[in-house]
């Protein structure tokens, strides 16, 4: 097998279960369910699944707002205008562009989640499916330091040191995921939209839409005004999410630092990855309950 029919032998045991992607808020909230599962199952080595799981959670909150249009199984359009004042047209343009960076997303990483843990996937399943491919150099190193730092936990002496390499191989993922995967989309952004979601983007670890709990949330913009400002003035720009370098600066100094306050101090942590398993479980149980009937 080629090292891209391997990452698709494995997409699609991550996939089982998924609403179609026509059914796109559905879809988004049962990849977030994936990833919240993966977390649960093995908290100690996917730290980064359940960061993963709050932040396309926030994608799918925005796209549960609208209803979408649907041509030989294709989503084509949103299914009225939403009174958006660049038009129909733009809005879709807009919101498809977060449905497919989802998609893509989960479709470049999901695949070595579900391999690495199985008894018949492991180190040689992520080894053989990113082979000769450049692209995949930074998940190859994640899961490599995964599997140096999974040992060291069942120690308290060395425990530890293995937390910190999976912590490392948890920032070489998003790394991969921010450069590798998402950069085109965020490049490819309309000006109008990139400044939109410049302005407006954040991270929250809570899993409701309007829960605030400040030392759980973090602002792109706010944060680029202000302590990432150094990098605003050597860079010459207006803070970008689009721009890699804007974006890494946020996602390394403030949302992984936060993820990790979260996981060591939130009481209701447990709880709250459940509500997401269990909004993208409800989704699959209802289509099924529909199917039947």
């Amino acid at each position: 097998m080629s090292p891209a029919d391997i990452r698709a032998m494995w997409l699609a045991r991550a996939s089982e279960g998924l609403p179609p992607k026509v059914e796109v808020g559905e879809h988004c909230r049962g990849i977030v369910a994936k990833y919240a599962r993966f977390y649960q199952d093995h908290p100690d080595i996917y730290p980064w699944a359940g960061a993963a799981a709050f932040a396309v959670h926030q994608v799918g909150v925005a796209l549960l707002l609208y209803e979408f249009e649907v041509f030989e199984g294709e989503v084509t359009n949103v299914a009225k205008d939403y009174k958006y004042p660049h038009g129909r047209e733009v809005l879709f343009n807009d919101l498809n562009h977060m449905r497919k960076s989802a998609n893509a997303f989960f479709a470049e990483i999901a695949w070595a989640l579900e391999a690495y843990p199985a008894p018949d996937g492991g180190l040689a399943a992520i080894e053989a499916g990113t082979a000769g491919d450049a692209l995949y150099d930074p998940l190859r190193r994640a899961f490599r330091l995964i599997d140096q730092g999974r040992p060291l936990l069942a120690s308290p002496s060395t425990r530890a040191s293995g937390q910190a390499l999976i912590w490392e191989a948890s920032i070489q993922i998003e790394y991969f995921a921010q450069a590798g995967v998402l950069q085109k989309f965020f490049a490819s952004m309309d000006p109008k939209f990139d400044l939109f979601m410049t302005t407006f983007t954040l991270m929250n670890f809570e899993p409701y839409s309007f829960g605030f709990k400040l030392w759980k949330v973090t602002f792109f913009d706010l944060y680029m005004w202000t302590a990432g400002l150094p990098r605003v003035i050597r860079t010459l720009t207006l803070p970008n999410l689009g721009r890699l370098d804007h974006r890494w600066s946020w996602v390394t100094a403030r949302v992984f630092p936060i993820w990790k306050k979260v996981m060591a101090r939130d009481p209701d942590l447990l709880r709250n990855i459940a509500a997401l398993i269990s909004a993208g479980e409800l989704t699959r149980q209802r289509r099924t309950n529909d199917a039947g009937s």
